[in-house]
Formats: C-alpha cells, structure tokens, sequence
C-alpha cells in the first residue's frame, strides 16, 4: 500500500522529506524491527519515546515517520 493511502484522513500539520508516494512494506512500532520500505511510528511510552529512536529507523531503512515531533537535528536544519 502507499504512503497517501495510508495517511489519507489524518490531520497532518507538517511534512518533511523527499515527498513522493512511496509503497509502505509494513508498519513498525520498534526501531529494531525496521526494514526497508517500512513505516516507523514513533510513540511515546511509559518506558522510553520512539521518537528517540527515529534515526535508528531511518538508519534501517524506514521509507517514513510518523510523529508528534521532529528529532532534535531536523529542527537545526
């Protein structure tokens, strides 16, 4: 499935990237389970915040984030 179809009817405030439409290969909620083509969606727990893990995401291949926030460097830029 592509990323628009997933994404459609959600209020999304801000979009940062490539843009395109990429095919999502799956969902992932953990950083070490990541492949090429997935989705991560970065959650905050009680334990950690998955929004600390999103380069390692990236890092694994992930096509897109989702988030409440961008990573400390993507603000920098």
């Amino acid at each position: 499935m592509n990323l628009k179809k997933i994404i459609a009817g959600l209020d999304i405030t801000r979009m940062e990237g490539a843009g395109g439409d990429p095919a999502i290969r799956g969902i992932r909620f953990d950083s070490r389970k990541v492949g090429k083509g997935d989705l991560f969606v970065a959650v905050r727990g009680t334990v950690t915040d998955g929004h600390h893990y999103i380069a390692e995401a990236l890092s694994r291949g992930a096509a897109c984030v989702v988030g409440e926030e961008l990573p400390e460097k993507a603000d920098q830029k």
